[in-house]
Formats: structure tokens, C-alpha cells, sequence
């Protein structure tokens, strides 16, 4: 029977399960950042910079069980990254993803707090134009 990952501590895991958790964490940063969140207290950039700090973590402990450098910065290409995803961009907390799933409900509240938003439709574009290169294996 195969062990749930949320059971598993991130020191007994193999560099399969880091893997996997790496694509896992991926995937959920390429999906907010494409079709924002729902959470109603944060807005999108935090949450990106949470799911950032897991995949920033997962090559952390792929570094310790390969005993090898993993890439922590997107500048830092000293060593082969070949099949290695960069870690993506830190993004300001106020980050919103304009055209969301429900960022039609979302955006006006954080503004009627007060929030500073912040909306970068470049780096969206690029996320998109990224994801249709991608070849899947």
C-alpha cells in the first residue's frame, strides 16, 4: 500500500517522492498563477510566495538526498539543471490575478479593505506562453 505523502516527514522521503511533491508544488503555483485563488483573506501574490518557499524547501531536501547543488535562484546556473524546473519569481504580497476564477469577487473586497493590489499581466502572459512550449512526457 503506498504511504500519503502528508504522513511522511520531508527527511524520510526519496529523491522520488521530492520529485513528485516538486511537480505537485509546481502544478499549484502554475495554477494560481494562471487562474488565481480563492482565498478571501489573501490575495493571489501571497499564496504564489507560499507554494515559492514549498518548492524553494523541495530542492532543499532534493539537495540533501542527491548530495548534490540544486538551483535556488533564477541567476545561479553554476551546475547542470538539466530536467530541473527554475524556482519561480518572488511576487509582492498584493499580487492579483486580474481575470482570476474569482477574482471578480475578490479584487473589489481587497480594495474596500484598503489593500494595495499589484497586477502584472507580462508575467502572466509568460507563465502562459511557458506552459503551451511544455513538452509532457
Amino acid at each position: 500500500m503506498a504511504k500519503s505523502m502528508k504522513n511522511v516527514s520531508v527527511f524520510d522521503m526519496t529523491e522520488a517522492e521530492i520529485r513528485e511533491r516538486l511537480e505537485k508544488d509546481f502544478a499549484r503555483w502554475d495554477q494560481i498563477m494562471c487562474e488565481g485563488c480563492a482565498d478571501p483573506t489573501w490575495p493571489d501574490g501571497v499564496n504564489l510566495n507560499l507554494v515559492r518557499n514549498h518548492i524553494i524547501n523541495d530542492y532543499g531536501q532534493l539537495r540533501r538526498v542527491m548530495e548534490e547543488p540544486v538551483q535556488l535562484s533564477l541567476f545561479d546556473m553554476g551546475f547542470d539543471m538539466t530536467g530541473l524546473r527554475p524556482v519561480p519569481p518572488e511576487l509582492p504580497d498584493g499580487y492579483m490575478v486580474r481575470n482570476g476564477v474569482y477574482a471578480e469577487i475578490r479584487i473589489p473586497r481587497f480594495l474596500a479593505r484598503g489593500r494595495e493590489l499589484v497586477f502584472d499581466d507580462e508575467l502572466l502572459e509568460a507563465v502562459l506562453s511557458r506552459k503551451k512550449g511544455e513538452v509532457h512526457g
